[in-house]
Order: structure tokens, then C-alpha cells, then sequence
């Protein structure tokens, strides 16, 4: 299996694992904590995140790429490591610094108190989380493992723990720990692989270097959470709105991760790449990562709007039927994100993060304006238009800035066959919906998803598309590779 095949399988894998474990808790959760509960702990997390960005100063994308690179030189892997956690750890501890005086300095910001000393712990260990010295190497194969251990333990403590509306505190904690445990078992795995050479020599090297990606790492974190953020602030409503708009986000989030985890990789296999100068294989790689994004995000459109009234009915509960409409709106965020998430990467790589910047300021600031004005018209539902508005402007600019390469890489006939399959979908879909509305809810949309997964299958194989043809034919080559090799 070549590298990158072997990332993209671990990213899936990865991928899938933070899509089963919300799948089985949310549910659960929703109905016991409510839309208030679930609201405040996820304000919290996101004022929380801010803070652990900022302590990261763009660190994470820039290491990653840094570690790649120092793989190719020898000694250097162990230097670098050292030099990057060394600032890391400074740069914690302003952050917390700062985390504890915005009380204080930010008091209609800030939430309760409990919840902002439970995220406290975030931000104090986030230093450790070097997720980014595992994807430098690519050793992707640790990183799953170890998430599938920690959501185990974190899911066997949400049932065992949060069984009130009350729990919400609760639930915080265990958020809480996932990140620290996470944190703490990164670093102790990474002196197995290297021993880094603490050392701030280089400090202002690296943190010169990684300013660009500091402000577009910064300016992207801000972009996501902004809607989170101003629908806390703008709304009097105990977080309700936050809780709802929460929900239909998760839902995106998740099937985003499926897509998102075949080109997760990108980044160090890209760098890695780009460093020996092979332009023709960075262009094929881009290209198949574009025809994946659309033969999944297109689907999942079509999906996420047929079923959307009995997803949320079985994913929250009825107390969160005001989500149904949020999350019609939002599905269509998983286009525009699978068009960032590829030339985000490829620019990325070819040391282009000035432009990104760029382009992620304008979205930003797109995104402040249109939520202030959406929000107190429409609430969370204003809220998803602009988050949905904004990222297809953005999308559009960085089509614009990388068009030398997308036109090399774009071949209309490859396009539509999914297009085609998509439209058939449809049909297909709110056939089959019809036909199974009588049914219970769990039933119904059990039933249309399945037999939507099959109908999409058969198309994709009757009009051989290409992603289609390559999964199965690396599935099929796998599984029988592996009953050739038992008998």
C-alpha cells in the first residue's frame, strides 16, 4: 500500500471512529441535558478554543509541515521537534494567563464560572497535543488507535455520569479530559519515536515562519466558530439558539469528517513532495482528492435534505425540531468545504499561506457582517445562510488564486457522471421516502439511507466513476488479498 493510500485509510479510519462515538452519545445527551445544557457546554468549548488557538499561534499546520520536511535530512527530525515544543509551551502559558484575566477584561463574553475553570484545563495542557509531530512523520496508524481508546473511556463515562439536566458541568469535565489524556499520552508516545532537543535557540526562526500560518490559522478557527460566538452574544435566550444551531452543525461536522478524512493527509504528503519537486504527481493527487470531495459531497446534500426532519427527530430529540431547517441550510456547507479543504492544503504546501490569509480575512470579516445582520432577522437559521454564504465566497477566491492549477486539473467528463448519479439520486430518493412514510421514524430513515447507499452504488457503477471504481477495486484487492493469504 503506498503512503498515502495508507494515510488516507488511518484518516478514514480516524474519521469514522469521531463519527460513531457522537452518533452514540449525542442522542443521548441531547435529551438529557436540553438545548440550554448543550448550548452552554458548547459556548464554553468555543470561547475555550480561541485561546487554545492562539496558544498554538498557527504551530500545529506549520510543525506539520516542518516535521515532514526534517524527515528528509538527518538529525533534524529531533531538533526541530524540540525547538517547536519548547515555544509551544510558552506560548500555553500566555494564553492561559490571558484565559484567566477575561473574566475580568471580556465579563458579557465569558460564560459561568465552572465551565470557564473546567476549559481552563484545555488550554493548560494543549502544549502536549502534538498531534502535529505524528502527521509530520505520517504515522497516522498511532493517532487512530489512540483516539479509539480515548473516546471508549469517554463515552463509558458520559452514560455512567450525565444522567440530569444538571450534568452539563459534567459533561464538561469529560470534554475536558479527553483533551488532557490525549495531550499527556501524545507526548509520552513521542520519545519512543525521537527525543527531542529542547531548546529555544530558534524561537524567533519559528515564530517568524509561522506567523503567516499563526493569522490564517487564527482567521480560519475564527471563521468557523464565529456563528457559535455572536449567536451566544446577540441572543438573550440562555444559549437555546447556540443548542439548536449546535445540533445541525454536529450533524454536518460528522459527515464532513468522512469526507474530509480522505484528504487529511494532504498536507505532509503534499510538502514532502513538493520538496523533491514532482509537479505532475502533486496535480494527479489534487485531482483525485477533487473527485472524491464531489462524489461524496453531492450525495450528502441530496441526503442530509431528504432526511433531515427524521435525522434530527432520532440524532436530538423533538425538542430540537427548530434544527431541521438549520441543518437544510447548512448541508449545503459541505461542498464550498470540500473545495477549501483541497486547495486550502495544496497552497498550504506550496508555501502560499500569505494568500490564504488574505482570503480568510475577507471571509471573516464577510462572516461578522452577514451573522450581524442574519442573526437578529432569523436566529440560528440566519445564522447558517451567512456561514453558508461566506464559504462560498471564499471558495470562489481560492478557485481564482490556484486557476493555473485547477484548470490543469479539471476534466469536465470525470464531472459529470457524478452529477449525473447525483440527479438520479434525487429522484430516487424522494421516491423511496414516499414509499416509506407511513413507517416509524427510526425505520424510515434507517430504510432510506440504506437503500439510497445502494441505488448511489449501482449508478456509480453502471456510469463508472472514477472514485467509485478506485474504492472498490482497493477494497476488493484487499479483502481477497487477505483470503489468499490465510488459505
Amino acid at each position: 500500500m503506498s503512503q498515502l493510500k495508507r494515510n488516507a485509510f488511518y484518516n478514514t479510519a480516524y474519521q469514522i471512529i469521531r463519527i460513531i462515538f457522537p452518533i452514540i452519545t449525542y442522542p443521548y445527551v441531547s435529551r438529557v441535558l436540553g438545548p440550554e445544557g448543550i448550548g452552554k457546554v458548547s459556548y464554553a468549548q468555543t470561547f475555550a478554543e480561541y485561546f487554545m488557538t492562539f496558544s498554538m499561534l498557527g504551530l500545529p499546520i506549520y510543525a506539520m509541515r516542518e516535521v515532514s520536511r526534517s524527515r528528509v535530512y538527518p538529525g533534524e527530525l529531533e531538533r526541530t521537534t524540540g525547538e517547536l515544543l519548547s515555544i509551544s509551551v510558552l506560548l500555553t502559558l500566555i494564553a492561559f494567563l490571558l484565559y484567566g484575566l477575561s473574566p475580568f477584561l471580556l465579563p458579557q463574553l465569558t460564560v459561568e464560572p465552572a465551565l470557564h475553570w473546567i476549559f481552563s484545563l484545555t488550554i493548560l495542557f494543549n502544549w502536549a497535543s502534538i498531534d502535529w509531530f505524528f502527521q509530520g512523520i505520517e504515522n497516522y496508524r498511532y493517532i487512530t488507535l489512540r483516539n479509539l481508546f480515548v473516546r471508549v473511556v469517554s463515552l463509558s463515562l458520559i452514560f455512567l455520569l450525565v444522567r440530569k439536566r444538571e450534568d452539563y458541568l459534567l459533561y464538561g469535565c469529560i470534554w475536558a479530559l479527553n483533551v488532557i489524556v490525549s495531550s499527556l499520552w501524545n507526548l509520552a508516545y513521542s520519545y519512543r519515536i525521537a527525543r527531542p532537543k529542547w531548546s529555544f535557540g530558534s524561537w524567533k526562526k519559528h515564530l517568524l515562519n509561522s506567523l503567516p500560518s499563526a493569522l490564517f490559522s487564527f482567521s480560519l478557527f475564527m471563521f468557523a466558530t464565529v456563528d457559535t460566538i455572536m449567536l451566544g452574544v446577540l441572543l438573550s435566550d440562555q444559549k437555546y439558539s447556540v443548542g439548536i444551531y449546535n445540533v445541525a452543525g454536529r450533524i454536518v461536522r460528522i459527515v464532513m469528517t468522512i469526507i474530509g478524512g480522505i484528504n487529511a493527509g494532504l498536507i505532509p504528503r503534499l510538502s514532502y513532495i513538493a520538496e523533491t519537486g514532482d509537479e505532475t504527481r502533486i496535480h494527479q493527487i489534487v485531482q483525485k482528492s477533487f473527485l472524491f470531495n464531489l462524489y461524496l459531497s453531492l450525495p450528502a446534500i441530496v441526503g442530509l435534505e431528504i432526511v433531515a426532519e427524521d435525522l434530527i427527530r432520532v440524532f436530538a430529540g423533538s425538542k430540537f425540531a427548530p434544527a431541521i431547517l438549520t441543518l437544510r441550510i447548512l448541508s449545503f456547507e459541505l461542498l464550498f468545504l470540500g473545495i477549501e479543504n483541497v486547495l486550502s492544503q495544496l497552497m498550504y504546501s506550496l508555501k502560499k499561506e500569505g494568500i490564504l490569509l488574505k482570503i480568510n480575512l475577507v471571509a471573516l470579516v464577510l462572516a461578522i457582517l452577514s451573522n450581524g445582520i442574519m442573526i437578529p432577522l432569523y436566529r440560528q437559521d440566519g445564522a447558517a445562510i451567512a456561514t453558508v454564504a461566506t464559504r462560498a465566497i471564499q471558495a470562489a477566491l481560492l478557485v481564482y488564486f490556484t486557476f493555473p492549477i485547477v484548470r490543469r486539473i479539471s476534466d469536465i467528463r470525470k464531472f459529470i457522471p457524478i452529477l449525473t448519479a447525483t440527479a438520479l439520486l434525487l429522484l430516487f430518493s424522494v421516491g423511496l421516502r414516499t414509499l416509506v412514510k407511513p413507517f416509524p421514524v427510526t425505520t424510515r430513515l434507517v430504510g432510506t439511507v440504506l437503500g439510497a447507499m445502494v441505488w448511489f452504488g449501482f449508478c456509480s457503477q453502471w456510469l463508472r466513476i472514477e472514485p467509485f471504481l478506485v474504492a472498490k477495486d482497493w477494497i476488493l484487492s484487499k479483502t481477497l488479498g487477505k483470503r489468499k493469504r490465510n488459505a
